[in-house]
């Protein structure tokens, strides 16, 4: 048996009984995608912190604009696994 994401398995397990050792392993399948999520969201934390380091030492509205729109991204991306990593959680 093999499931593509979370969706699937949560879908899965809410008409089947998982058995012991079925949970066993959905246990640690959970917390290393917690543990993958959270190393994403500092990723991304950094991320964030250097570009703003750098917006603060840009020497042209072109280059501002463009930081601005790789912070834009960075933090949409982070508040997306921040989001589902409360989920799981």
């Amino acid at each position: 048996m093999s499931f593509r994401n979370w969706d699937e398995v949560i879908a899965h397990f809410s008409t089947h009984q998982p058995t012991p050792e079925q949970l066993e392993v959905l246990e640690k399948m959970k917390e290393e995608t917690l543990e993958y999520l959270r190393q994403q969201i500092a990723n991304y934390n950094s991320k964030i912190d250097e570009t703003v380091y750098r917006v603060s030492s840009a020497e042209s509205h072109i280059e501002v604009d463009q930081l601005v729109s790789d912070l834009l991204y960075y933090t949409a991306e982070r508040n997306k696994l921040y989001n589902k990593l409360k989920e799981l959680e």
